[in-house]
């Protein structure tokens, strides 16, 4: 899920490093995969959580269920395994 996440999000670049804008797919399927997305979480490592993390807030999809009982949850019980960069990008997510 976590892939399918990234996937969707990430941009195509051009030869020159430029974003094209293509459509990938509408805010439903973000809707649909944040919807299932607790079945999941335990079973995923901290930077796949953290990446989905990083896609919810973009897209502003997500429960507060998904956030305090499941996201929030693992990084608080993995937080002092993470590594530097992961840190930072969960500080940037959550602020």
């Amino acid at each position: 899920m976590a892939q399918f996440l990234d996937l969707f999000d990430r941009e195509i670049l051009d030869d020159e490093g430029e974003p094209i804008f293509v459509n990938k797919t509408d805010q439903v399927f973000f809707e649909r995969i944040a919807g299932i997305l607790p079945m999941f979480v335990k079973d995923m490592k901290s930077h796949q959580v953290i990446r989905c993390l990083e896609v919810m807030v973009s897209r502003n999809v997500g429960s507060d269920r998904l956030f305090e009982h499941y996201i929030l949850h693992h990084i608080e019980r993995n937080v002092l395994k993470f590594s530097v960069d992961l840190y930072s990008r969960m500080i940037r997510a959550l602020a």
